[in-house]
């Protein structure tokens, strides 16, 4: 049987951003490994649809995202998320 993946605590998330942001070369680097990490986690998305996402996606407080299936769904944004993604577009 396969076992259910588990989201990682936020002390953990908190450690994964900071050395993220500590070990990349240019300052656009560090603000999009923290969009994204921040985005996986706070969304809940897989990688994919993350790494596959536009800027039209993103709406006010919710964000449209393709799925397997092509199946398409509104996820909620966290003012967090949407903050590290502004900081990454800007």
């Amino acid at each position: 049987p396969q076992s259910i993946p588990r989201a990682i605590d936020a002390e953990t998330l908190k450690s994964l951003l900071e050395s993220a942001e500590a070990i990349a070369k240019d300052p656009w680097i560090a603000k999009r490994n923290s969009a994204l990490f921040t985005l996986l986690y706070g969304a809940g998305l897989r990688i994919s649809e993350a790494l596959s996402m536009r800027q039209d996606q993103i709406q006010q407080d919710s964000m449209l995202i393709k799925g397997k299936g092509n199946k398409e769904r509104m996820v909620p944004l966290l003012p967090l998320v949407r903050e590290k993604i502004q900081a990454y577009i800007r």
